[in-house]
C-alpha cells in the first residue's frame, strides 16, 4: 500500500489539489479548497449516493474522518491524520493510511486546536457531527 499511498499524495500535490474522491478507482471530485470544504462540497451535491469511496485529503482532522463516513468514504488516505481522526476511523473500522500522525490539527494561525477539529471530539455519531461542523462554521463566519 505505501506505493499506492504515494502515488495519490504525489498527484495530489502535481495537481495542487487538496482533496481528490474516487469511486471504483474512478475520480469522481476534485477540490482546491482548504478544511472540510471539499467533502462539504461534495455532501451538498451527491449525498450519500456513492459507497465504498476514497477520499485522499492532505490533513484528516476528526471532523474531516466525519464528513468522510458521512458520504460513503471506506478508506482514507492522507499525508498526515490526527489522533481523534484515527480514534473514529478505527471505530468505523475504516481503512486508512497516512504518513504521519499528530496529537491534534493546529489552527491557522497556529496558536491552538483547530476549531472544526475539536466540534467533533466526543461525537461518534455522523449526522450528530455534521450538525457539529456546520454549527461551528457558521459560528466562525
Amino acid at each position: 500500500m505505501e506505493k499506492q499511498l504515494d502515488k495519490y499524495l504525489i498527484l495530489l500535490n502535481q495537481e495542487k489539489a487538496s482533496c481528490f474522491i474516487y469511486s471504483e478507482d474512478k475520480l469522481v471530485f476534485r477540490s482546491n479548497k482548504n478544511g472540510v470544504g471539499p467533502m462539504i462540497d461534495f455532501y451538498n451535491s451527491h449525498g450519500k449516493q456513492y459507497h465504498n469511496l476514497v477520499v485522499v485529503d492532505k490533513i484528516m482532522g476528526r471532523a474531516a474522518v466525519l464528513l468522510s463516513i458521512l458520504i460513503g468514504a471506506t478508506t482514507i488516505i492522507t499525508n498526515t491524520m490526527s489522533d481523534p481522526a484515527i480514534e473514529l476511523a478505527k471505530l468505523y473500522e475504516l481503512e486508512y493510511h497516512f504518513k504521519s500522525n499528530v496529537p491534534y490539527i493546529i489552527n491557522r494561525t497556529k496558536t491552538g486546536q483547530c476549531p472544526i477539529e475539536s466540534s467533533g471530539i466526543g461525537i461518534t455519531d455522523i449526522n450528530i457531527g455534521y450538525q457539529a461542523i456546520i454549527n461551528k462554521l457558521n459560528s466562525l463566519k
